[in-house]
């Protein structure tokens, strides 16, 4: 985690100075270059970054290793799996479709995800959002039902455990419990939206 703040710290910097200091790209590429070459290693993690102006990827490029024990290297295509930390876009991401008044946090989550069961009182999107929804976290209930961890999940899998859900954890909105199922429901929320990336 502190080498992931670290690099988003370097890139922030990076992108003060480029947009403020430099004025070719050529030059800019350079110094992005030097910015990251302590990452571009054969023999320790490193990163992916993209530079993008007014809506346009000015520049992108892999610095180090995305498997060390594969020796895969990080290309602008690797896929990182983010986790939790996407949670955070997820919110923003509702928050946006709530402010546009294209949902509200109190509809029923069934009215974009019908294939949730029926529980007897409504899941709403404030429930989701709030980690109140009672629905079971799916990397445990998964992992009790024999995935490994170096498995590949999707959307439709965890999907597919939320509708052979018998009944929930408690009801909503009776208390918090952090879940991951929550954000990833409202990840499918945010996909029946154009122009809202999942």
């Amino acid at each position: 985690m502190k080498k992931l703040s670290v690099v988003i710290i370097l890139s922030m910097q990076l992108l003060l100075q480029t947009s403020c200091s430099r004025t070719g790209d050529q030059d800019a590429n350079a110094d992005i270059d030097d910015l990251f070459q302590q990452y571009n290693t054969g023999n320790s993690p490193g990163c992916a970054i993209a530079v993008i102006q007014n809506g346009t990827v000015k520049y992108k490029k892999g610095y180090g290793m995305a498997n060390l024990e594969y020796d895969i290297t990080i290309t602008p295509s690797t896929v990182f799996d983010i986790a939790s930390v996407s949670k955070q876009f997820t919110g923003l991401a509702i928050s946006t479709l709530v402010e546009e008044g294209k949902i509200s946090l109190d509809d029923d989550l069934r009215t974009y995800l019908p294939e949730v069961p029926d529980f007897g009182k409504p899941i709403t999107i404030r429930h989701l959002v709030h980690h109140t929804s009672g629905l079971r976290d799916w990397p445990q209930t998964l992992n009790v039902a024999g995935w490994r961890w170096d498995e590949v999940f999707s959307f439709q899998d965890i999907m597919r455990m939320v509708k052979n859900q018998q009944s929930l954890d408690f009801e909503p909105g009776e208390k918090h419990m952090y879940s991951n199922t929550g954000g990833d429901c409202s990840q499918g929320i945010r996909k029946d939206f154009p122009g809202v990336d999942r």
